[in-house]
């Protein structure tokens, strides 16, 4: 084995050749400084005999990637393994002492191999030098017989090249790494790839090339499809998230941040994100074909995982071609599932039987496994055989203008009824977004400044935040972003990087003020003041949603567009919501879905009655007045909703409680007054996938029954009656 040393040459191999594959693989000035006024062929010719000379001269020079033993397994620190186009790549290869072949766990992605994680209290794992966020825990693996290869993506950390986010480049360098994992003297052959969010990503675009050595996947959280999953939610641009990712990635490039910046063929998230707001061809290559994929694979997908880790490995499950595929839906934080004993449990279960042969009855149990919530922390583990769930009673909730008495402080306290109205009836509401509320927790758009919290926080007044300073739903968010070089604490420089310059604690003092005194003036009750809300009568006993939900309405506008929020909550008798968690340990409500509605139009292919696909290729504008229908696809939950609670569903024009990192852009903000349409011929539902349990009289709704779709593509026009 070769070792990769980052005082590269200024013209590698790699380079060279992808410039053979097209001009964009090397700039101008390098063409001229290389190989001056050369007729076309003869460039060729030429940089094609430089390319394999200095492959060769790389590969006779390179020195051997020193092994060690330490913490009971051999280490093999920045070992070099070369791509098809001659570009070599960093990997930390972690394996057992005992001479022997063994299976291999690969991850591939961009977060440095070498940047140490240390897990906060609440993950179920103790730390150890070679923690790295979001990938498995070699030393614990490599004890249960496997070998445990990290490979750093092409431009980051200590590999070579220029990164390009999410492209099929990555996607071959994960095919080629896990092939060369497969041909060395210490593999069986069988590799395995896991991790979480990125992590399980790449295993999807990777997945679909088939490489021959791929013998199981664990995508744990990861998505699927860019543009619905994480860029675009309904077709609406979710930026703030994209954001702060970027942010964070360059972070964890110490050594040469300038690697992701500047580069030709960089995908910058946020300007490319902002420049191709439809699904019309950019997003091609950069999501994958899950129809395409059929190594056996376990998907684990978040309840609370609105915009990121939900939608897309669910979809992805749904899609896959493989005859072996399970499905994990789990809560808790991403990680503390990821890591806790009993999901280790169901990784090395579902690995031992695929990549070491052993028939320990994985498979002949039922492939679904989901967490039932019940409002906090409170679940218990069920397994089923089918997505959505076979017995399922598909039940059609009625929005009714008829006050229910949950929100009286909402525009309109509507019901949700088992039967559709025989009044037509319109309410409307705002139709420009306001920020979320202040109430929505310390991170929906971002944490306070650094010095606020210092003044909040800093017990110890050593000018930096410690985790037992904070309150128990940001420790999250501190371990895994703020605190850059894991030494326990975040500085002023740390928060700086992440967030911007700091305005200071005055600023934050001044704006609370500002806000008592507009309160106490101008008392708001509820945060849903400016939302349309329709709930049920108090619940005779519990009952239980768990699959997709979809929302079938009829909308207008004064304004050419408008943007629906979508949010299914839980209401306890005393008129509180109860709250479940989610991935950022933050509370959030039981399920949310996003519209904008000049992106109504359907595949009626790809839609099903419970799950609308939208097309996102075409935009229909509204006509002042006009009335359309759309579907908003909420994402999928599981929740019981306890005897003499309330199921609720609230709209809003932006964002609302629980959003998190992930609000949303949808300037410029509209002024005029959006309407949705109830009763008579506009009847519209909230559709829910009740469970029924024995004895329950849950559930008398209509099973199977579809959402009309009416005129194009299912999104039906009509004029406003006047």
């Amino acid at each position: 084995m070769s070792n990769v040393n980052d005082d590269s040459s200024p013209m590698t191999a790699g380079i060279v050749l992808d410039w053979l594959g097209g001009p964009e693989g090397l700039g101008d000035s390098a063409r001229r400084r290389w190989i001056p006024r050369t007729p076309g062929v003869l460039v060729k010719i030429a940089a094609a005999s430089w390319a394999f000379l200095g492959l060769l001269l790389s590969l006779m020079a390179a020195p051997s990637a020193e092994a060690v033993e330490h913490l009971g397994m051999v280490v093999e620190k920045n070992t070099a393994i070369t791509m098809r186009d001659g570009s070599v790549l960093a990997a930390d290869v972690f394996r057992p002492i005992p001479p022997g072949r063994y299976p291999a766990l690969l991850s591939h992605g961009p977060y440095n191999k070498d940047h140490h994680w240390q897990p906060p209290s609440d993950i179920d794992h103790a730390d150890n030098p070679y923690m790295n966020w979001e990938t498995v825990n070699p030393v614990w693996w490599v004890q249960n017989g496997y070998a445990v290869v990290r490979v750093d993506a092409r431009g980051t950390g200590k590999s070579r090249g220029s990164f390009e986010l999410l492209s099929s480049r990555q996607a071959q360098d994960f095919y080629d790494a896990i092939e060369w994992s497969a041909r060395q003297p210490w593999s069986n052959g069988k590799i395995g790839t896991i991790g979480d969010s990125y992590y399980a990503l790449s295993q999807w675009l990777v997945a679909e090339q088939r490489p021959p050595s791929l013998a199981a996947m664990i995508p744990w959280n990861g998505f699927s499809d860019v543009y619905r999953d994480a860029a675009y939610h309904g077709g609406i641009l979710s930026t703030n998230f994209l954001e702060r990712w970027w942010q964070l990635l360059e972070g964890r490039q110490p050594e040469h941040p300038d690697r992701l910046s500047g580069r030709s063929r960089m995908w910058p998230l946020r300007e490319n994100a902002r420049a191709n707001p439809m699904d019309t061809g950019f997003y091609d290559g950069r999501r994958a074909d899950p129809r395409q994929i059929e190594v056996p694979l376990l998907s684990a997908a978040n309840w609370g995982g609105h915009g990121l880790h939900m939608r897309g490995n669910v979809e992805a499950f749904v899609q896959a071609e493989s005859a072996h595929k399970k499905l994990l839906l789990h809560t808790r934080s991403d990680l503390q599932a990821f890591y806790s004993e009993e999901g280790r449990s169901d990784q090395k279960r579902f690995f031992d039987y695929w990549l070491k042969g052993i028939d320990n009855g994985v498979m002949d149990e039922p492939p679904i496994k989901i967490a039932v919530r019940s409002g906090g922390d409170e679940y218990e583990w069920r397994m089923e055989r089918e997505w959505p769930l076979a017995r399922t009673v598909w039940t059609k909730f009625y929005l009714s203008p008829k006050r229910s008495g949950a929100f009286s402080s909402s525009l309109n306290d509507g019901s949700l009824v088992l039967h559709p109205p025989e009044e037509e009836h319109v309410q409307g509401y705002d139709a420009g977004a306001k920020p979320p509320f202040e109430g929505s927790g310390p991170l929906v758009q971002g944490p306070p400044s650094f010095a606020a919290l210092l003044w909040r926080f800093d017990e110890n007044g050593d000018d930096e935040l410690q985790p037992e300073e904070l309150p128990e739903e940001m420790n999250y968010f501190f371990s895994a972003i703020l605190d850059r070089d894991r030494d326990g604490s975040v500085t002023a420089e740390e928060a700086e990087h992440m967030f911007g310059p700091d305005p200071g604690a005055l600023p934050y003092l001044f704006g609370r003020a500002a806000r008592w005194l507009r309160d106490l003036l101008h008392p708001v009750p509820d945060p849903w003041a400016d939302a349309l809300s329709w709930a049920t009568e108090p619940l005779e006993e519990d009952i239980e949603i768990t699959g997709p939900v979809n929302l079938v309405l009829w909308v207008s506008s004064s304004t050419s567009d408008m943007d629906i929020f979508a949010t299914v909550r839980d209401i306890n008798p005393d008129g509180e919501e109860v709250l479940v968690w989610s991935p950022m340990a933050l509370d959030s409500s039981v399920a949310k879905g996003w519209l904008r509605v000049s992106h109504r139009k359907t595949d009626p292919d790809r839609s099903r009655f419970y799950r609308p696909f939208h097309t996102h290729d075409d935009v229909w504008p509204l006509d002042p007045g006009e009335v359309v229908q759309v579907q908003v696809e909420i994402l999928p939950t599981s929740m019981i909703f306890k005897k003499g609670h309330r199921i609720l569903l609230d709209i809003q024009a932006g964002d609302s409680y629980g959003a998190g990192f992930f609000t949303h852009d949808n300037a410029p903000r509209r002024v005029g007054e959006n309407r949705v349409h109830t009763g008579g011929d506009s009847a519209g539902y909230l559709l829910l996938p009740v469970i029924p349990h024995p004895g329950s009289i849950a559930g008398s709704g209509v099973g199977g029954e579809e959402a009309e779709g009416k005129g194009r593509g299912g999104g039906g026009r009509r004029r406003l009656r006047q």
